[in-house]
């Protein structure tokens, strides 16, 4: 049973999630040559995209590392579409990203909290939320479910 519907609308909308292109300029050998690929590139998705980039989600600007770039499954728009809040903190948390699940405390819960099965949230790993503590890892957000750390297998 997945976690979040995937007919159910992105949790951010397309006005909290900008894309800032990274593309480095090239270099002055790189253009006398023309080495390398000019605009946009295309994805594993089927979506094309500047080569590189990061995200601002909600003022907050996320940084991706290089083993994404050199896999490049999903585009800056599928990526909107398969990220979750937090919640705790109600940030970001996109696929690949490390989370943990608890029990829903209505004290603390986030509007757009993405329940997992009955009575039970995701949490990302930033700021207060499940940072401070650790030993509740075990998971990641793959973009429709939670899976297990240890296994790599849907949970």
């Amino acid at each position: 049973m997945p976690y979040r519907d995937e007919s159910a609308p992105p949790v951010f909308l397309p006005e909290e999630f900008e894309v800032i292109d990274r593309t480095p300029e090239p270099t002055r050998w790189e253009r006398l040559f023309h080495i390398g690929k000019d605009g946009p590139i295309e994805y594993a998705c089927g979506h094309q995209a500047p080569t590189r980039f990061s995200l601002k989600i909600r003022g907050e600007e996320r940084e991706l590392n290089d083993v994404f770039f050199t896999e490049r499954p999903l585009c800056p728009a599928c990526i909107r579409d398969r990220s979750i809040a937090c919640a705790c903190c109600a940030g970001p948390i996109m696929p690949g990203e490390s989370v943990a699940c608890v029990v829903a405390d209505a004290k603390w819960l986030k509007p757009r909290a993405t329940r997992v099965g009955e009575g039970s949230v995701v949490i990302c790993f930033r700021r207060t939320c499940a940072g401070p503590y650790p030993e509740m890892g075990g998971g990641f957000w793959n973009g429709s479910k939670v899976a297990s750390a240890w296994t790599a297998s849907e949970t």
